[in-house]
């Protein structure tokens, strides 16, 4: 199975790319898309709770299903703008 993973600010920065793909023989759940990034990168683990998840252009949660084909799009915290 493959995931394109898409990933915005900080971790984009972190890792060093705004895409990766990610290869499963077995059913996978956005948690498991999220442990297999961080494996990947270690650096990303301090992230935790603070992140957004989108499959396929929706909101989702940790529990939420992949499925072949899917895209998953993680957003850290973002701060920034004028005062």
């Amino acid at each position: 199975m493959k995931i394109k993973v898409l990933l915005f600010a900080r971790l984009r920065e972190i890792v060093g790319c705004e895409m990766v793909e990610l290869y499963r023989n077995e059913m996978l759940t956005v948690r498991d898309v999220w442990d297999t990034l961080r494996a990947q990168f270690p650096q990303v683990e301090g992230f935790g709770k603070s992140l957004l998840f989108c499959v396929n252009q929706e909101f989702a949660d940790l529990d939420t299903r992949i499925k072949e084909g899917d895209e998953l799009a993680i957003f850290p915290p973002v701060s920034g703008g004028e005062d």
